[in-house]
């Protein structure tokens, strides 16, 4: 089954490639105290892929967990998957990451549909 599911990953990757646009995803890796400073700073990593990006339909939106400026991305499979509290930058806007749901049938990431919020 994995050849299947690796099609899936490659068909997934084609789209969003022709349809969608490019994204950043910055990820916080761990922190590191200066002392010359004293301050921690922290370590980030960035993974740039390709994402369809779209504001939620009105009926999902409660003003509670989605809010009428929440967008929701599609992005392409990851070597690392994207995380709660991950930046995205789509374009000039920044944007924190706060929900994330792996589409992984049969154990196989084959795309993220995450919640985005400025």
């Amino acid at each position: 089954m994995t050849v299947f599911y690796d099609n899936m990953v490659a068909t997934a990757a084609r789209l969003l490639s022709k349809f969608g646009q490019t994204v950043t995803i910055t990820y916080s890796t761990s922190e590191t105290y200066t002392i010359a400073t004293q301050t921690n700073a922290k370590i980030t990593s960035t993974f740039t892929g390709k994402a369809v990006v779209n504001q939620f339909d009105t009926s999902e939106v409660d003003n509670e967990s989605i809010l009428a400026t929440d967008m929701r991305m599609i992005l392409e499979q990851t070597s690392r998957a994207p995380e709660v509290d991950n930046t995205v930058t789509v374009g000039s806007v920044v944007y924190r990451l706060l929900n994330v749901t792996t589409i992984s049938p049969g154990g196989t990431d084959i795309v993220y549909i995450c919640q985005l919020r400025i």
